[in-house]
């Protein structure tokens, strides 16, 4: 099995809680990173993950490329397709 590599981009997130319950993310990216993954659209995919403990820095969360392609997805050879009822109406 192919193991995805990760790539992280520089940033500082730090995620804000307040004590009526909602929260913000305080987002800080490294430009160059981003340019390097800009698509042919002009847009950045970026996933952002909380991370298992705050850093030294406070900050809560990372981020990465998210590389998912559309194209790329193979179905399961034996997914369960749906059952044609169009025969079965009750009227």
């Amino acid at each position: 099995m192919q193991e995805n590599k990760k790539n992280y981009i520089a940033s500082y997130i730090k995620e804000y809680v307040s004590e009526n319950g909602w929260s913000i993310l305080n987002c800080s990216f490294k430009l160059s990173d981003l340019q390097e993954i800009v698509n042919e659209d002009g847009w950045c995919k970026v996933k952002v993950a909380k991370r298992k403990e705050e850093s030294e820095k406070g900050a809560t969360h990372y981020s990465y490329e998210d590389d998912y392609q559309k194209d790329t997805f193979v179905p399961k050879a034996n997914a369960k397709k749906p059952k044609d009822d169009s025969d079965d109406l009750p009227f």
